[in-house]
């Protein structure tokens, strides 16, 4: 058994920019600013950090008391507008039987996300996935992925009521960061904007194209576990 981790966006799904677009909306009804998402590289990020980042680049200065809760408000309520008419969310290569392959084996699954919990829910709720995960690693205020993984791998303990091997599983490099900075081991799937070869580069323990390959990126990673012992 193992906890784990998934993040949601170019790893179990894809929304064809539902999100970006939806913050989008949200800074210009609040601003008057359109298009202030164009200056923010979502991969990897937290929705409270790309609020951050689209405040100090469209008006120059750091967010105030309770001003990111507010846009996500916005945020939310256009996400689910969008999520529930004009954009699809597509679940990725492979998600499905790695996820129903995880379950049988008794493996303890949750998320370690940038999503704020609501946005995670619609996202895979519109996708049929939301009942897979008992728990979850969700975008705090303050932006911060480490902290947010490691609530999820807190929660993990805590749901299998004991500690277990932690294995993250993301599309980008601050996936792979993430998983380090709260020591757990992590599988970089190539189904976002990074390639193999650019996963490789971060030090992942596995990378593999898409989540098909899964399994056998486990049973690797347990296998040199086996030898270092």
């Amino acid at each position: 058994m193992r906890v784990l981790l998934f993040d949601i966006d170019g790893t179990l799904v894809l929304s064809g920019g539902a999100g970006m677009r939806a913050m989008d909306d949200a800074f210009a009804e609040i601003y008057g600013i359109r298009g202030a998402a164009a200056s923010v590289k979502p991969d990897g990020h937290t929705d409270p950090g790309i609020v951050i980042d689209m405040l100090a680049a469209s008006l120059g200065r750091a967010p105030e008391a309770g001003e990111v809760e507010r846009v996500i408000d916005r945020y939310l309520a256009s996400l689910q507008a969008k999520l529930g008419t004009t954009h699809e969310v597509r679940v990725l290569p492979g998600v499905h039987t790695a996820l129903e392959s995880a379950r049988r084996r008794g493996d303890v699954l949750g998320l370690a996300t940038g999503n704020v919990e609501r946005g995670a829910r619609l996202k895979l709720t519109r996708a049929g996935l939301w009942d897979y995960f008992g728990f979850g690693g969700f975008a705090g205020a303050d932006g911060d992925r480490v902290a947010l993984t490691r609530r999820g791998v807190e929660a993990g303990f805590a749901t299998a009521g004991r500690q277990l091997p932690v294995v993250v599983i993301g599309d980008t490099p601050r996936d792979v960061a993430a998983a380090r900075g709260v020591g757990a081991r992590v599988v970089a799937v190539a189904t976002g904007r990074h390639s193999v070869a650019e996963l490789r580069q971060t030090g992942a323990d596995a990378v593999v194209e898409t989540l098909e390959r899964l399994d056998q990126a486990l049973e690797q990673l347990d296998q040199a576990l086996e030898q270092l012992g």
